[in-house]
């Protein structure tokens, strides 16, 4: 089929809007997503900082109440007036599950044009 100008021109702005607009519905679905993960990210963060806050106290009664007194050093030997670091553990590894959390929300992210370009750039100046 032979179209003309005028034709085609239309055909083109009517390809054009139906992109533009799946491009902002993708980048709305995109942007929803992110503040999902936002959100969880600050339940995963107000939970950490609330259990340890409530965590925490209960372990130093729980040490001072068994060994009869205050520290004289963490060691899990069981020896009078040790008490016991398991508190440091939870708080590392709790801690260290927020922040892979984090990192995910972060470097999860759409491609963008630039970085594209960038990468193309610097494929084919390693190839020439």
């Amino acid at each position: 089929m032979i179209f003309s100008r005028a034709e085609r021109r239309e055909k083109e702005v009517v390809t054009m809007s139906t992109q533009d607009l799946n491009a902002d519905e993708q980048l709305r679905k995109w942007a929803r997503k992110r503040v999902k993960l936002y959100r969880r990210l600050e339940i995963r963060v107000a939970t950490f900082a609330l259990g340890m806050l409530i965590l925490t106290p209960m372990w130093a009664v729980g040490e001072y109440l068994s060994s009869g007194g205050w520290p004289q050093r963490l060691s899990a030997n069981d020896n009078p007036g040790d008490w016991s670091p398991w508190i440091i553990w939870v708080a590392l590894i709790w801690g260290f599950y927020v922040l892979l959390s984090a990192m995910v929300i972060h470097f999860r992210r759409p491609v963008s044009e630039r970085e594209v370009e960038h990468e193309i750039a610097r494929l084919t100046a390693r190839r020439g």
